[in-house]
């Protein structure tokens, strides 16, 4: 099941956090603005000129290449800014893990 959230004029996805802190984990779910797929942008970068013919002679798609590593690096770059987010969040409340800990039960047997 997907589920979007819309605002005006922008539709926002889901994805979800897994997080695991003193033994407790912790799913987080954040909403994202949808991007269009079809929108693109002109890179432009330098490479030896050996290494870029050799890709060539081998068949290699450029374009393929360094879209997927800079997806990639995205990806991991979101993470590890998400991580140090809930890190911060988590060290900034004020309770003891045995209360929440009985917060979580408590939580659970009221559903």
């Amino acid at each position: 099941m997907r589920r979007e959230l819309r605002l005006g004029s922008s539709t926002f996805t889901p994805f979800y956090f897994i997080h695991v802190y003193k033994g407790l984990i912790y799913e987080i779910m954040v909403f994202r603005k949808s991007v269009e797929p079809l929108s693109a942008a002109v890179l432009s970068v330098r490479v030896r000129r050996e290494l870029k013919e050799e890709a060539e002679r081998l068949g290699i798609n450029l374009r393929e290449v360094v879209e997927r590593a800079l997806e990639e690096e995205v990806k991991r770059a979101k993470a590890e800014r998400m991580k140090r987010f809930i890190e911060g969040a988590l060290k900034s409340i004020d309770l003891k893990e045995e209360e929440w800990v009985k917060a979580v039960k408590e939580s659970r047997l009221e559903r």
